[in-house]
């Protein structure tokens, strides 16, 4: 959970670049274990959190749990979820690489797309935003995507909808896709399964209600883990939704230099064939900052909704 992950990820990128293999990235341990460690980080934050700070001093709480000593009994959890995180990851390399023939594709309840289902070269790419809606933040990046006439999709976290339900209807009328990342952003895989109905089916419930005017068709799992879980999936189908993995992952949670974040986001998205799914994060202010530039400097990409070339049925 240092800097030194940041390091082995770009590593590894670096090697994939050199292969020209963009699933090797996402089918790695190290990927899986980064991912897994967030998991446990984010528990940690919700302790600081509850104990000495409010919620708007997220990255000073942050920084703490950076700092603090992960024993070995952590280590060998995040060891075994990371390889179990990895089963599923692993499934990514199995999807073909053939772009589409048709403007659209279409993908039944509960199943999954990744992007690499789009026409290669042809610059057509999703901003996802995932963890939302923060105030100041997310209200900052909408004036922007406004000012760029960007459309994108925001996956929500249910506890935040309600506590910031002007952003959500903001993000609805701006002409924004809104999609589900869960009730209050868990392991899904560790929960049982009473637990596991409540936060799919009552983050489903709220967000609609929250925002009548879409669907909400879309899901991606916290941390993209379980997926392939069949009691997962089969809530998936039960609430109408499929499930949205990604093709770039940023790591703008993990890198506080916005410059960073956009040369790795940068080569990802040429490594994936330019085209696909980008992985942020609207409640950090590096990840504003990152998106601002990398838009300014990606001049020849469609911004597009995953509506505009997905379709759920």
């Amino acid at each position: 959970m240092s800097r030194q992950d940041l390091i082995r990820f770009d590593k590894e990128l670096d090697k994939a670049f050199k292969k020209n293999d963009g699933f090797s990235l996402y089918s790695s341990l190290s990927y899986a274990r980064l991912l897994t460690a967030r998991s446990y980080r984010q528990n940690l934050v919700e302790e600081l959190e509850n104990s000495e700070f409010l919620g708007e001093k997220i990255d000073i709480i942050e920084e703490r749990s950076s700092s603090v000593e992960v024993s070995e009994s952590i280590l060998n959890l995040i060891n075994r979820e990371a390889r179990k995180l990895l089963e599923d990851f692993s499934y990514i390399s199995e999807r073909t690489e053939e772009g589409l023939t048709s403007a659209s594709f279409f993908v039944s309840y509960g199943e999954s797309i990744f992007g690499y289902e789009l026409e290669k070269k042809s610059q057509r790419w999703a901003l996802t935003f995932d963890d939302g809606p923060r105030s100041h933040s997310t209200v900052e990046l909408l004036r922007f995507l406004s000012e760029e006439n960007i459309k994108a999709t925001f996956f929500l976290v249910a506890d935040k909808v309600i506590k910031y339900p002007e952003v959500v209807q903001k993000e609805a009328l701006e002409g924004h896709l809104i999609a589900n990342h869960s009730y209050s952003h868990p392991l899904l895989t560790k929960l049982s399964q009473k637990d596991l109905e409540f936060q799919l089916n009552e983050s489903t419930k709220i967000i609609r209600e929250y925002v009548p005017s879409q669907e909400v068709s879309f899901f991606r799992t916290p941390f993209g883990a379980g997926f392939r879980t069949q009691r997962i999936k089969k809530l998936m189908k039960d609430n109408k939704m499929a499930h949205v993995f990604w093709t770039v992952d940023t790591l703008d949670w993990k890198d506080k230099d916005p410059r960073s974040i956009v040369e790795r986001t940068k080569k990802q998205m040429q490594l994936q064939g330019d085209r696909g799914i980008i992985l942020f994060h609207d409640v950090h202010w590096q990840t504003i900052d990152a998106v601002k530039i990398l838009v300014r400097e990606k001049r020849d990409v469609d911004w597009l909704r995953l509506d505009d070339f997905y379709k759920v049925y």
